[in-house]
C-alpha cells in the first residue's frame, strides 16, 4: 500500500472568551485582565498557524 506524501488539513479556531465586550460582562480587575490575556493568546496562536500554513504552501 502506498502512503500519500501531503497531507492538507484546516483548522478552524472559535474565540469564545472574548466575544462579547469587556463592559457587558462585568469582569472588572484579575477576571478582566485574564480575559484580555485569554484573548491575546488565540490571536497569537491563530498567527503562527496562519504563518505555519503559509509556510507550508
Amino acid at each position: 500500500m502506498e502512503l500519500p506524501c501531503e497531507t492538507a488539513s484546516k483548522i478552524n479556531l472559535v474565540d469564545l472568551a472574548g466575544s462579547e465586550r469587556a463592559d457587558a460582562t462585568g469582569a472588572t480587575g484579575e477576571r478582566l485582565k485574564e480575559g484580555a490575556n485569554i484573548n491575546k493568546s488565540l490571536v497569537t496562536l491563530g498567527t503562527v498557524i496562519s504563518a505555519l500554513g503559509i509556510a507550508i504552501n
